[in-house]
């Protein structure tokens, strides 16, 4: 019987550690990364093209487009262009140039070089403001962040990277002596706020105003227990989800528990007085709101309805987070009914008229997708979002705006970004078709020019075959498992 038993256990033991050994190496093996751009010091000339002016809401046909180092030296009508007889010259007849987008909720962790970054690029996507790091997802305050090494190496040339605007690195679920001081030495320009849904509202507001007297931006979820229209209320920057606003429409946001069958009441409840003088406070105020549709109400009906089954850019997410996302998908599903469906879209149709209603009250709305979460995948994820403005309500204009010349502005970097002008730093997308008149043109990029390099169509094409090599090897999926598994 010892025997027999002594051999049942070389059989199990002999492939686990077999297992075990093929997976520390493939958590030990080298890295690759998307060689970025070197050299290119010749001027770009970009003839012929319609620069999409975002401002005035027209097409400015005709136009040429100089860069030289990283900025936009000229950009009119040809006539008047400088010329550069030795200059890489792009055709932009029948295209439109239109400013990098910005992403306002991106998360992201130690793979993103291989997994999230290029995405981006591929996408047009040249600015994001990152919501949470690896860091985050530890919550470690000893944790090092990384966004500061990709920065150096972004600005050396050695990473191709977005532009990292600002970055927290830390979701902060309640107050803590020598936190804010502690964030901002390690170089966060953030405080994510994540606090449960029944915080105390004075600890919220004390740490808003701490993070603000510190020089830093609050900004993140907004607990059902805190009333916007509170005198108590802190210099909040941005608002991060449609289910933080939404609530706040009800004269008692604190009676809301998330749960499907309260949203309806509370809808009931909504108080079209109280709802406009939120936004017209956040209007006041210049807090900003990322509704994160496609992360956020619009994810809890797109799961109810298994819409996300036929996402065929799964194929860019390594195997271990898809796994996950599987798990949550069914979790979200699990022991829900046919009387679930009405609460779920009442909710996600007024969390899109909510969205429309804080545009025509002067609210900066910012694009954002919440990337990483749910079947919300880096790049695609802020189009996605762009196309939920639009249903919204927002014309296709507004919801470029709200991924240009608006977020620039929040942050206070419109003197750089937001637009294709002479004197910008060159952050271009040219496309094949008008976004101005359908948001899916947005999508139709033939080349992106991101700090004054130029990456055409089969650099972009690259960009997406490599991202979908690293998401299926063995060793990205080993490591991304057991960043998933260390903090256990």
């Amino acid at each position: 019987m010892t025997r027999k038993l002594s051999k049942k256990v070389r059989y199990v033991a002999l492939p686990l550690a077999l297992a075990m050994g093929a997976f520390a190496i493939g958590v030990a093996l080298p890295l690759d990364e998307f060689a970025p751009h070197r050299g290119q010091a010749r001027p770009i000339v970009i003839d012929d093209v319609g620069i999409v002016d975002l401002e005035a809401g027209v097409v400015r046909t005709g136009q040429t487009i100089v860069v030289i180092g990283n900025r936009i030296d000229f950009a009119g009508p040809a006539v008047a262009a400088p010329a550069h007889p030795n200059a890489r010259r792009v055709s932009g007849a029948g295209k439109f140039a239109m400013p990098g987008l910005w992403d306002m909720h991106v998360h992201t962790v130690d793979l993103s070089p291989q997994l999230h970054f290029p995405l981006l690029i591929a996408n047009g996507v040249t600015s994001v403001r990152d919501m949470g790091d690896g860091c985050a997802f530890k919550g470690e305050l000893d944790c090092a962040p990384t966004a500061p090494q990709w920065g150096h190496r972004t600005d050396a040339g050695t990473l191709l990277a977005p532009r990292l605007v600002s970055t927290a690195s830390h979701h902060v679920e309640e107050a803590g002596e020598g936190l804010v001081g502690a964030l901002k030495k390690r170089g966060d320009k953030v405080l994510k706020l994540h606090f449960d849904g029944d915080a105390d509202p004075k600890a919220f507001h004390a740490l808003v105003r701490q993070a603000y007297d510190a020089g830093m931006q609050a900004a993140g979820h907004l607990p059902h227990t805190v009333d916007l229209l509170d005198p108590q209320l802190g210099p909040l920057h941005s608002i991060e989800h449609d289910t933080s606003l939404l609530p706040q429409c009800s004269p008692q946001p604190s009676l809301f528990d998330g749960r499907n069958s309260a949203k309806l009441a509370l809808l009931r409840r909504a108080d079209a007085w109280r709802c406009a003088a939120v936004l017209k406070l956040m209007a006041q105020r210049g807090i900003g709101y990322v509704p994160t549709h496609i992360a956020s109400s619009g994810q809890d009906w797109q799961l109810l309805s298994g819409g996300y089954k036929r996402d065929a850019r799964v194929k860019y997410v390594p195997l271990a987070l898809r796994m996950v996302w599987r798990g949550y998908a069914g979790l979200t599903v699990a022991g829900t009914g046919d009387e679930d469906r009405v609460p779920v879209e009442a909710w996600y149709k007024a969390a899109l008229a909510l969205t429309a209603r804080a545009q025509a009250a002067g609210v900066a709305v910012m694009a954002g997708s919440d990337s990483i979460d749910a079947y919300v995948t880096h790049g695609f994820g802020l189009h996605d979002e762009l196309s939920e403005l639009v249903k919204a309500g927002l014309t296709p204009l507004q919801a470029l705006r709200a991924a240009t010349l608006v977020p620039a502005r929040h942050a206070g970097l419109e003197r750089d970004f937001g637009s294709v002008e002479a004197g910008k730093i060159a952050d271009i997308v040219l496309l094949d078709r008008n976004p101005l008149e359908n948001i899916a043109h947005a999508r139709a990029i033939d080349a992106v020019v991101y700090n004054g390099k130029l990456h055409q169509r089969p650099q972009l094409d690259a960009m997406l075959s490599f991202v979908e090599e690293q998401a299926s090897s063995f060793s990205i999926n080993c490591k991304f498992a057991w960043a998933m598994l260390k903090p256990w």
